[in-house]
C-alpha cells in the first residue's frame, strides 16, 4: 500500500532523471542522430564501441561503456555544441570587452602587440562535457577601425562521473551518481579539444 501510493512520485524522479540525460532524445524525436543510433533504446542499450573522436553525449557514452580509456579528440558537431551553450556565448561577449579596453592609440601607433593575460582559462559547460575549463589565447597588432581577432580555445576534460567538489549533494546526486547508473559499467577517458574563433573588436 505504501509502495502504490508512492509509485506516481517514483514515476516522476525516474522521467526527471532521463530527461536530464536525454534531454535533446525527448524534446526532438525526429533528430536524426537518434535515429540512426536506434531511437532512445538504442542509445540507453548501446554495448559500447571505441570512438575515434566524440560528437555529443551519446558517442560520450559509448566511448565510456567500451572501455577503451585515453584521449578522444572533440570533433566539429562537439565543437559546434560547445559554442552554442550560453557560458560560451557570454564569454565571447566579455572577450570582446576586455580586449577592446587593451586598445589604446599609443599601441596602435607604436605597433605594440596586445595578446591575453598568462593563465588566461574559464569554466564553461554544455551539455557533453558537463562543466569543463578552457585554456584561452590570442595575440594581435592593432589598428584603428575593425581589427580581427582569432582566439584559441584548448583544453581536456576528465569524462567520468566522479562527485564534484564544487557541486551541493542533490547536484552531485543529480549530475554524477544517477546519470552513472544509467551510463553504466565503464572506464573514465579524456576528451580533448583544440579549436579557434574569430571575433571582431573596434576601436
Amino acid at each position: 500500500m505504501i509502495l502504490k501510493n508512492k509509485l506516481p512520485f517514483v514515476t516522476i524522479i525516474l522521467f526527471m532523471i532521463v530527461s536530464q540525460v536525454f534531454s535533446r532524445v525527448i524534446n526532438d524525436n525526429h533528430n536524426p542522430e537518434i535515429v540512426k543510433r536506434g531511437g532512445l533504446l538504442g542509445v540507453l542499450f548501446d554495448s559500447g564501441s571505441t570512438k575515434s573522436s566524440i560528437s555529443d553525449i551519446y558517442d560520450a557514452i559509448s566511448h565510456y561503456r567500451g572501455k577503451s580509456g585515453n584521449e578522444v579528440p572533440a570533433n566539429q558537431n562537439l565543437v559546434k555544441e560547445m559554442k552554442s551553450d550560453k557560458t560560451y556565448k557570454d564569454l565571447i561577449t566579455n572577450l570582446k570587452s576586455d580586449i577592446r579596453k587593451q586598445i589604446t592609440a599609443t599601441k596602435i601607433q607604436q605597433g605594440i602587440k596586445i595578446q591575453n593575460p598568462a593563465e588566461l582559462n574559464k569554466l564553461l559547460k554544455c551539455t557533453t562535457l558537463g562543466s569543463y575549463y578552457a585554456n584561452i589565447s590570442y595575440s594581435f597588432i592593432p589598428k584603428n577601425g575593425n581589427n580581427s581577432v582569432r582566439v584559441n580555445f584548448m583544453g581536456s576534460d576528465r569524462w567520468d562521473f566522479d562527485w564534484n567538489s564544487g557541486y551541493n549533494f542533490w547536484q552531485n546526486l543529480f549530475k554524477e551518481e544517477i546519470p552513472s547508473w544509467i551510463a553504466g559499467d565503464g572506464e573514465p577517458f579524456n576528451i580533448t579539444f583544440d579549436f579557434y574563433d574569430d571575433i571582431t573588436v573596434t576601436y
